[in-house]
């Protein structure tokens, strides 16, 4: 008489491919990648790395596993999704969860959320951190000399693209014709919404819709003593 309780053969392989598909999704948008970018990363075929995203391989190699969870820094039980991925292990214990934040140029940044399209984790050299309080499209820029009046040269000014300004606000802006990011403060009375430059306190425009809004200034960083 056959046991009642016996498992379906296939219910463990089905459970890991949905939980490494499930996975990878994640770790995909955690770290702004596509298919494409990962598979260049760790040197697989492109259509392997879409059959693991999608859930149609139903018996990985461990080699590619192991390559994966290497790229990622976890471990196999965390890529299978049967262990919870570090940000989560964090949040799950009440914790900040670190972001990786791209710094970029002041060129760069007029392309706003554009820049995250063409840009990635593997694709992109300078970066630093920040906490879980920032949106996913968060990015910083080193102060230049014309900030010193208020930020030193060489800080990072760490800025979040999804936030909504508020009164005294410092925002960073593209002028029309321009061909890199500036800085104001905004300053907010009823309906008007007015710039002043950060240095030239009596110079005040007005913030109209030929004025890209590029980020809401969020954190500043120094470091007094560098090495080198």
């Amino acid at each position: 008489m056959a046991n009642a309780s016996t498992k379906n053969p296939h219910s463990s392989t089905t459970s890991t491919t949905h939980g490494l598909a499930k996975t990878l999704k994640k770790l995909l948008a955690q770290h702004h990648l596509n298919e494409a970018s990962l598979a260049r990363a760790v040197d697989l075929p492109q259509p392997t790395i879409h059959r693991l995203v999608t859930g149609k391989t139903e018996d990985p190699r461990v080699s590619t596993l192991n390559l994966l969870a290497d790229y990622f820094a976890i471990n196999l039980e965390q890529l299978l999704g049967q262990a919870l991925l570090p940000d989560e292990d964090l949040e799950k214990n009440g914790q900040t969860m670190i972001k990786p934040v791209p710094i970029i140029s002041w060129e760069a940044a007029v392309a706003g959320l554009e820049w995250f399209h063409n840009n990635t984790l593997s694709t992109w050299n300078e970066w630093t951190h920040i906490d879980g309080l920032a949106s996913e499209h968060a990015f910083a820029l080193y102060s230049r000399a014309s900030l010193e009046s208020r930020f030193p040269r060489n800080a990072l000014l760490i800025f979040d693209l999804e936030l909504k300004p508020q009164d005294g606000d410092f925002v960073l802006l593209h002028y029309p014709e321009t061909e890199e990011a500036t800085l104001r403060e905004l300053l907010i009375d009823g309906p008007h919404k007015q710039l002043r430059s950060i240095n030239k306190t009596n110079e005040i425009d007005t913030l109209d819709s030929n004025i890209k809004l590029l980020g809401v200034l969020v954190e500043t960083r120094f470091q007094y003593h560098q090495e080198g």
